[in-house]
Formats: C-alpha cells, structure tokens, sequence
C-alpha cells in the first residue's frame, strides 16, 4: 500500500501464525515483495518444521527464513529496506533484557525503514491509553521510551482483546 519501498520482515515468528496472515495479505495484493522470518526456530520443540508445515497446509510460499538469535542474524541478514516490520520477540522473563533487546531491534530495524514504513510492535501497553488489557511485557514500552526519545515519530496503541499492541509509520 501506499508504493512504500521495501522488503517485510517479522522478528519472533515463533511457527508462523502471523507469518502465514503476512504472506496471506501480501499474495491477495498481488505484491512481489520479500517477506523475512527472524526466530531462533527452537529445535527441542520443531519449531522450523512446524513453521514450514503451516505455510505448506496454508498453501503460502515460505518467506526467507533467518534461523538464530537475533544477535547472530541483526544486522547482518537485515534487507537493506524495510516497509513493513512486526517485532513478537516473545514475552515473559527478565523485563530489562527484554527492553533491551527491543532497543536493539529498533536501532537496526529503524534505519533500514524507508518513509511510509509501519512497524507493529506486539504486547506494547501504555497503561494511559489502553482502556483495559493485560501488560504482559513491560520491557516492550520501556524500549519503545527509550528508543524514541530523539525520534520525530511516537508509539499508537492499538487494542486486540486483552492484550495491546503498538505500531507507528516512519516519517
């Protein structure tokens, strides 16, 4: 939409829930955009083969896949322009390395964003606008302050259910 330049890049897609909706959205309109998938795909649980098992039944094509922790694959397999980023790196554990890792992921990710860009940021909670929810990963918002102190954007909420999510557009 819009003609923003691009490739699609998910950080945290875990067995290809979202990623399956991505791909979904982007083969209804007809783009020819990569579409990046950054998890460190847990072999104890299968979950590379459960990722390509839900694209292959949803009959998708399977994005570019970028298998390790995000230390090991940012910046270096980054596509050099971004329109559209979905950061779910998880939630739970320790709050401050989860800031942490948000901060990071937004260094990278911002600059490579090109204007008209959206990123979506899951379990991002702002207890000021949320009218109800769950703030199930505080660290999320703390990066996100952080991050955009300097920065001539700011953070929506968006709703969905009980748990809010973020997103905003780089200028």
């Amino acid at each position: 939409a819009h003609n923003v330049e691009g490739s699609i890049a998910e950080f945290g897609c875990h067995v290809g829930n979202s990623a399956t909706q991505i791909q979904a959205i982007l083969n209804q309109a007809n783009s020819t955009k990569e579409f990046h998938v950054f998890d460190k795909l847990d072999a104890r649980w299968e979950t590379k083969q459960k990722l390509i098992k839900n694209f292959e039944s949803s009959n998708l094509p399977l994005p570019i896949i970028h298998e390790g922790l995000f230390s090991e694959t940012v910046p270096g397999e980054l596509p050099s322009k971004l329109a559209f980023v979905h950061i779910d790196a998880g939630h739970g554990g320790d709050q401050v390395q989860f800031m942490d890792l948000i901060i990071f992921l937004l260094e990278n990710i911002y600059k490579r964003m090109t204007p008209g860009a959206i990123c979506l940021l899951m379990d991002y909670h702002d207890t000021s606008k949320t009218v109800k929810g769950t703030n199930s990963n505080p660290g999320v918002k703390a990066g996100c302050d952080i991050f955009f102190e300097d920065k001539p954007e700011s953070v929506y909420v968006l709703y969905g259910n009980r748990y809010s999510h973020g997103y905003f557009r780089k200028k």
